[in-house]
């Protein structure tokens, strides 16, 4: 009788152990041999948040400039709501060691910048061109897609989704690289922010569908990483971090997976080589804090279109 109880228990025991629910922990990769500045195609760098900062703005922007990256792209927030000249020549005189790099440097239009993108267009020419009548905009450098987008502009919905739908069509019929989508408010966060009803069901299922490889954002001070599920390869990553301060980091839902988040300031770097992408996140303190790598998976299956909102190509 002593033995059965004991068969028992050890049954339970293992039954609870099989059946337990996985904890999900991001896959971090040692991406520093084979994304060197020699090896790769091209690489990029990605902040956000640095209009109420001054202490590690500076630090990231000189940082950055060691790094010899082709292009940097600010997820927003980037000067103060209201901004004076002295607010821009702050702000240009913090730029001084990528100086060079000012030709090449994109702004996602976030909370500050949607009543000052003539400001903007004034200050950065090659925003000027690409954005033209606009406040979102894209462009292609080397094999990838770079999408820029308002998340603040809902009330030309309609018009946004078919520039993005346009120019997602327009890049797959000429090569299939990679797409990289910035937008200052992210699809989700355990920061402030929380769940984006809105992003979710308006953009993320149009994103995920073309196979986006990474969606950038910031608002929330902190750096995150997540995933809706195993079965996408779309990335959301939120990179706030050139604000003097950072956000809290919550607990994590059930509506994404793989889910990470570290409340450090930080910018992000990503090295592509062909069909291939790594990503690097760096403190202050010039630390990895987090790294991955990634890959374009086939697109052929846009091609078929979907009823009722795009035709097949």
């Amino acid at each position: 009788m002593k033995y059965r109880y004991i068969i028992l228990i050890l049954s339970l025991l293992l039954f609870l152990f099989c059946t337990r629910e996985k904890k999900i922990v991001p896959k971090k990769l040692n991406i520093k041999n084979k994304f060197s500045a020699k090896s790769i195609d091209f690489s990029f760098a990605v902040y956000g948040e640095g209009s109420n900062s001054k202490t590690n703005h500076i630090k990231i922007i000189k940082l950055i400039s060691k790094l010899d990256v082709d292009l940097i792209i600010n997820t927003g927030n980037i000067i103060p709501a209201n901004p004076v000249e002295k607010n821009w020549d702050n702000l240009f005189r913090m730029f001084s060691p990528i100086s060079g790099k000012l030709a090449r440097f994109y702004i996602t239009p976030g909370k500050n910048e949607r009543k000052n993108i003539d400001e903007i267009k004034n200050r950065f020419a090659n925003i000027s061109e690409l954005m033209k009548d606009r406040t979102y905009y894209s462009f292609t450098y080397k094999n990838a897609l770079f999408l820029i987008i308002n998340s603040y502009m809902r009330k030309a919905l309609y018009k946004q989704h078919e520039f993005m739908l346009r120019a997602l069509k327009n890049f797959i019929k000429t090569i299939n690289g990679p797409v990289f989508v910035f937008s200052h408010t992210p699809v989700y966060s355990t920061g402030p922010s929380g769940v984006s009803k809105f992003l979710t069901r308006q953009w993320l299922i149009l994103l995920e569908h073309f196979r986006t490889n990474i969606i950038f954002s910031a608002k929330d001070r902190l750096y995150a990483r997540c995933k809706t599920s195993d079965a996408t390869s779309t990335i959301c990553l939120i990179s706030g971090g050139a604000s003097d301060w950072n956000d809290k980091c919550g607990k994590s839902g059930k509506e994404f997976e793989q889910y990470i988040c570290i409340p450090k300031p930080h910018f992000i770097y990503v090295g592509v080589k062909r069909n291939r992408i790594g990503v690097r996140v760096i403190d202050i303190n010039n630390r990895v804090i987090d790294s991955f790598e990634t890959i374009v998976k086939s697109r052929r299956h846009t091609r078929k279109g979907i009823p009722r909102l795009y035709r097949p190509f």
